[in-house]
């Protein structure tokens, strides 16, 4: 779930690193609950440059034979359970 150059944009002024320390342990924790609650897709907090987002990832396994429609249904699947989870997300991280 991408955001702006910062963690936590909505606050101009310089964050020390305890209080980096702490928001990040909020985004942990969300994705911590999301996964503890849904199968897929699997949060995890990773850093980007200098911030800290959350990322998705969906696994399908595909083999031998699959035909297009059985991969177009395992790519629509995931394509809605990553925006339930970019819809929810949001609202597991507590307010600062």
């Amino acid at each position: 779930i991408p955001n702006d150059v910062t963690p936590f944009p909505e606050h101009d002024e310089e964050l020390n690193p305890r209080q980096i320390d702490e928001q990040l342990h909020l985004l942990i924790d969300a994705t911590n609950a999301w996964n503890r609650d849904h199968f897929q897709p699997t949060a995890y907090v990773d850093r980007v440059e200098d911030a800290w987002v959350i990322r998705l990832d969906n696994a399908f396994f595909v083999g031998a034979g699959i035909t297009t429609a059985q991969f177009a249904s395992a790519l629509a699947r995931a394509a809605t359970f990553s925006k339930q989870a970019a819809e929810k997300i949001p609202g597991l991280i507590p307010p600062i």
